[in-house]
């Protein structure tokens, strides 16, 4: 049998969900059964809060933990009633309050095949990727060109200049790299955006009636 932790990050996520009432358990599964593919977890959430009678705060903390046994599984590639037995255990031996139906309610969680199911697998095919973008900017600068007397003579012309930052994460760490760009060069991501963008409506159109685009929120 497989031997898990709990990490402190989720421990009250799967207590919270413990202390759910077994009527609010099925109704949360229902619900996530039919949730929309894409969502991380705190849009689900979100998307759940008004749908069911779960502390919103509450309903976060829950989501965060039953994604963090989907990632499990997509990462073990272990059956679904291994991984459970493995997680009950963990649990016990964690001092939390696991009830003799609480294996069922993980195992039909786990059985979902869309929603959260298909939403991890998509992550991971979109992340697994040695350098992942996180964020990006662009800062504008003007430069003042004075001729051979800089002290003396007036300003002779400017130059704009464009700075590209880039965030981007490797093996875990956040990186930053700076990229100089003039006019041209902007034209130039530009029109490789749109072609891209162009790309994709095209594919979406294709893919629209054989299987289902995932957007990752």
């Amino acid at each position: 049998m497989a031997k898990f932790k709990i990490p402190a990050t989720y421990r009250k996520g799967f207590e919270d969900y413990i202390n759910l009432a077994d009527s609010i358990k099925v109704e949360f599964y229902n619900l996530i059964k039919d949730a929309p593919v894409g969502y991380k977890y705190s849009d689900l959430a979100i998307y759940l809060a008004d749908k069911i009678n779960i502390d919103p705060d509450t309903l976060r903390e829950v989501c965060k933990a039953i994604y963090s046994v989907f990632e499990l599984k997509a990462e073990k590639e272990i059956a679904n009633t291994e991984l459970v037995k493995g997680l009950i255990e963990a649990l016990t031996i964690d001092k939390f309050n696991v009830s003799d139906n609480l294996q069922s309610y993980f195992i039909d969680l786990l059985s979902i095949k869309e929603s959260i199911n298909l939403t991890i697998k998509a992550t991971i095919l979109a992340t697994d990727r040695q350098n992942i973008l996180l964020d990006t900017r662009i800062i504008t600068d003007v430069r003042p060109v004075f001729g051979v007397d800089e002290e003396n003579e007036e300003l002779k012309a400017t130059l704009i200049t464009h700075n590209l930052k880039i965030q981007y994460e490797e093996d875990d760490q956040i990186k930053y790299i700076y990229f100089a760009l003039d006019a041209n060069d902007l034209s130039v991501l530009k029109d490789l955006i749109l072609r891209a963008e162009n790309k994709e409506l095209k594919l979406r159109t294709g893919f629209a009636h054989s299987s289902k685009v995932i957007d990752l929120k």
